[in-house]
């Protein structure tokens, strides 16, 4: 089995993402390792007599010396492997790894992990190739939600065991990173299923931290909500574009469109373009904006309208998923 199998893939990138979740939680999270090995040093500091102070001092060096090391190292622990990992797929296949899977081929798609994906991001400064939602028509307008799919995004769920204020505390997430990280979207519902996207809407919570080996720490409070549902957003600008009909991978896309549609577009850079949704399209995927003019590198779209045409040609799914777009 080639390593550009999907399935060896797949299990690949989860493994690589978890390694980096627990080195990121080792750093961040107060109950780690880490925090701990702080503690012991402050521990020292704050028994320190006047007259221990000069010899004490070599002590606590060489603590703040491991503390840095340790901390790089559960920062890095996968960049390196990453980086060489891209090399890899460019000199054996002549195609960089975010641009082997879920861009060139319906047989190539990885449904990605979201640990992986800041795993790569943080090694490369460039997002994978991946759904980062839809634009659904609900009857009045385009609504715009994260991608839910074990197709083309491993989403994360949890139940909740316990609210304080922002605080939440979650059901066995091991390690709570490998859950969400801080700058994720959190979407909290009363059902354990994800809201329907036409009630869907991103205005949402953030993850800010961790509180225990458990506890996220939100931007705001969730309410009576049971349940919490991850998402990670894009950290880093990249040419966006839509896919439909015969390039539609979750099925959650319009699978034939009837006549010419224009969306006026609005990204998150403020930049507003028209994108036209054509019939005569043989491939199923359009540019959001201009590919290779830096203007339309954005994080994602903040609203959608009906510019030109009607949602009835887009048959009876109405909507498109939103990709990052590949090189290819």
């Amino acid at each position: 089995m080639s390593i550009a199998n999907t399935s060896f893939f797949y299990a690949y990138q989860n493994t690589l993402g978890l390694t980096y979740a627990r080195g990121f939680e080792e750093t961040y999270n107060p109950a780690s390792t880490l925090q701990t090995f702080v503690g012991a040093r402050q521990l020292f500091l704050g028994n320190m007599s006047t007259t221990d102070v000069t010899n004490g001092l070599t002590v606590v060096n060489a603590h703040l010396s491991a503390e840095n090391t340790y901390s790089n190292a559960a920062l890095g622990n996968t960049k390196t492997v990453s980086q060489q990992l891209n090399n890899f797929f460019t000199n054996t296949y002549g195609v960089p790894l975010r641009d082997n899977f879920n861009s060139l081929t319906p047989t190539q798609v990885v449904a990605w992990e979201s640990s992986f994906k800041e795993a790569w991001y943080q090694a490369n400064t460039q997002e994978l190739v991946q759904q980062i939602g839809f634009a659904t028509w609900n009857g009045t307008g385009f609504v715009m939600y994260p991608a839910f799919s074990g197709i083309t995004n491993v989403q994360n769920t949890s139940g909740i065991a316990a609210t304080s204020g922002n605080n939440i505390t979650v059901f066995g997430q091991s390690p709570i990173s490998n859950f969400a990280m801080p700058n994720d979207l959190i979407v909290a519902s009363v059902s354990s299923s994800l809201p329907s996207s036409a009630v869907f809407s991103v205005s949402t919570t953030v993850v800010t931290g961790y509180a225990n080996t458990n506890t996220l720490v939100l931007s705001g409070p969730i309410g009576s909500a049971t349940s919490l549902f991850a998402f990670r957003q894009l950290k880093n600008p990249e040419y966006l574009e839509f896919r439909f009909a015969t390039s539609g991978v979750t099925g959650l896309a319009a699978t034939y469109i009837a006549s010419d549609i224009i969306l006026s577009v609005t990204l998150n850079n403020g930049i507003t373009t028209n994108v036209t949704v054509g019939a005569a399209n043989t491939t199923g995927r359009v540019n959001v904006g201009v590919y290779n003019n830096t203007t339309y590198k954005t994080t994602g779209i903040s609203t959608i309208a009906l510019a030109s045409g009607t949602v009835a040609s887009f048959g009876t799914q109405q909507s498109v998923e939103v990709w990052v777009k590949s090189t290819y």
